[in-house]
């Protein structure tokens, strides 16, 4: 039993069926620091959730309050799940990775977010201290 042709006509884009959309994989790039250290430029994934604290703590206070609009270094959970939790269609949130001591470090978060009238957008882009 055939319920819609037009599915079959013109195809379905992968997980058109989820909720949340994955950012497509073709967004990935190699690229080096200006000390010629090798970073990976990709979409954020929700595992990325507990690497996301971790550039946070070289964040001065004044930082974490104009990029994140949090008193302090007041960062919660929620936080962290909003901002890695993101639905590529609405929003793009690009992170810098880097692999230190033999394990993967966020060292800079770019995130996008284009509003519903698709005529506006915010940017911000914020990098740890020591990079």
């Amino acid at each position: 039993m055939l319920v819609d042709r037009e599915i079959l006509i013109k195809g379905v884009r992968p997980y058109s069926h989820l909720a949340i959309h994955p950012c497509p994989e073709e967004f990935i790039r190699d690229a080096r620091l200006s000390d010629g250290s090798p970073v990976v430029l990709r979409p954020i994934r929700p595992e990325d959730v507990p690497l996301w604290y971790r550039p946070l703590k070289t964040f001065s206070k004044r930082t974490i309050r104009f990029r994140y609009f949090a008193p302090g270094k007041k960062i919660n959970h929620e936080m962290a799940v909003r901002n890695c939790f993101v639905d590529c269609e609405k929003e793009m949130a690009i992170v810098a990775e880097i692999t230190q001591e033999d394990r993967k470090e966020l060292i800079g978060i770019g995130h996008l977010f284009i509003f519903p009238d698709l005529q506006k957008a915010d940017l911000a882009v914020v990098v740890g201290n020591p990079w």
